[in-house]
């Protein structure tokens, strides 16, 4: 995920975007080479973030994210409000559906899993707790999608036409919106198979006020869902979502909303890079 680069400490804080499942650890050499820094840069930045305990350490003198992280994900686990209001909810709804759950929230340009309870054997997803979703596949995401403004649809529409199409959701912007609107007045989407192949996801919107804040879904497998009546399911997913946004309003203070509202469409990250204010 691209970051705004006007600033020394937004390149610095870059550099932990590097790693990644399919490549935990980076030599300073690598750093230098993928952010196209000095040397001295390099080594300055990264002996900052090994002060602060965001990076450590490894062998053959690579290094890897740092235990400072582990102490920031318990701070989120006590502390942020959508997981507050949402850990009892996707807990019951697990036991009651006999099925995988996912809180979730918008994050950046992406859509971020914040709680998982694995509940349908049939079904392994490889969506859990911090783990960014495709902002344009599956039901987590399209229910978020389909409650986004209308500008900020057109802003993604216009920079990046072909994930949205290749998503199914339309090749031109009147399809985009008719498709969305659909999705938004039945106040929930049901994909199969487009996260994770055998899967199917049934997904409704949390609310934070009037604003958009993550979905709430629940994951069996296709098998299985093709047997069962969807109509107590949707039910109970909209049922748990719209209790989930009735806490966060009745909260007195919510310091996490704006982190987990999607960004307004000048700063959504498009092909790598943030789009200046047209």
């Amino acid at each position: 995920m691209a970051r705004n680069t006007d600033s020394s400490l937004d390149r610095m804080l870059a550099l932990l975007d590097a790693f990644t499942e399919e490549q935990p650890s980076w030599t300073a050499d690598g750093i230098m080479a993928r952010f196209g820094l000095s040397r001295a840069t390099a080594y300055r930045y990264l002996k900052s973030l090994l002060k602060a305990g965001l990076l450590a350490p490894a062998a053959d003198d690579t290094f890897i994210i740092g235990p400072r992280i582990l102490q920031l994900d318990r701070q989120i686990r006590l502390a942020d409000p959508l997981v507050n209001a949402g850990s009892t909810v996707v807990e019951r709804l697990r036991k009651a559906l006999m099925a995988t759950v996912l809180l979730c929230c918008c994050y950046g340009d992406a859509v971020l899993c914040m709680d998982h309870a694995q509940g349908d054997p049939g079904i392994e997803s490889s969506y859990t707790r911090g783990r960014p979703m495709p902002l344009f596949r599956g039901a987590t995401s399209k229910i978020i999608l389909a409650n986004l403004p209308a500008h900020q649809l057109r802003k993604l529409m216009l920079h990046r036409a072909g994930e949205v199409a290749g998503a199914g959701l339309g090749e031109s912007w009147p399809d985009v919106r008719a498709r969305l609107k659909a999705i938004r007045r039945a106040g929930y989407c049901i994909a199969k198979g487009e996260v994770d192949p055998g899967a199917t996801g049934i997904a409704a919107p949390i609310f934070q006020g009037r604003s958009i804040a993550g979905s709430l879904s629940v994951v069996l497998s296709s098998a299985r869902f093709a047997v069962l009546d969807p109509e107590p399911m949707v039910r109970a997913v909209r049922d748990a979502a719209a209790e989930i946004s009735r806490a966060l309003a009745a909260a007195p203070d919510d310091p996490g909303a704006a982190r987990r509202r999607l960004p307004s469409p000048r700063h959504l990250v498009v092909a790598g890079h943030r789009q200046s204010k047209a």
